[in-house]
């Protein structure tokens, strides 16, 4: 009776941990994908298959543009929200060229919701995901940060063992870790 409880019990995590096995070896980027690209998945660089994503997805050919019906869609301000490169249109009375920083003290007087949002976020300290603990249950982020950092050395954004130390206005409306100016204007 005890050999057949044992048993049964070593099996299921047996069958726990192939699982466990067969999950982690499942790539992120699915095959279908570099197929539908014509890549080679071993000598494809992140960058590369960034740029043919981006290539096919602006391709009017491939159905980008407006579409049929577009005169009878307009977007939601949450749908404006989550797409600025497309629907963002930049304020016309302000003129100014700001850096990171002045970014930051303008929005705090003009969009002090936003400001305070972006500071309580992990936005505004990637360290504090640096810190996180295996307990925690947002530990999986630390993998994802370092993921991110990976790929943007891989397109030349940071150097090699730099770390964002934020991400700020600027990185999403400008360009990730610029340190120039930026002209609201054309942002």
């Amino acid at each position: 009776m005890v050999a057949k409880l044992w048993l049964r019990i070593v099996t299921v995590m047996l069958g726990v941990l192939l699982i466990g096995v067969a999950q982690a070896n499942i790539p992120t980027v699915p095959n279908e994908l570099y197929e539908a690209l014509k890549l080679d998945r071993e000598k494809t660089s992140p960058k590369e298959l960034y740029e043919a994503v981006v290539k096919r997805y602006k391709d009017p050919a491939q159905g980008a543009g407006p579409g049929t019906l577009a005169k009878y869609w307009e977007p939601i301000p949450y749908g404006i929200y989550l797409d600025p490169a497309t629907f963002y249109k930049a304020p016309t009375s302000n003129k100014d060229v700001a850096s990171r920083k002045e970014c930051v003290e303008c929005h705090t007087d003009e969009s002090p919701v936003w400001v305070q949002a972006w500071k309580r976020s992990n936005h505004a300290n990637l360290d504090k995901i640096r810190s996180f603990k295996p307990s925690d249950p947002t530990f999986y982020k630390k993998a994802k940060l370092e993921d991110v950092e990976k790929n943007l050395r891989s397109h030349g954004k940071l150097a090699e063992g730099e770390q964002l130390k934020e991400v700020g206005c600027i990185d999403c409306h400008v360009e990730v870790g610029a340190k120039k100016k930026a002209d609201h204007a054309k942002t």
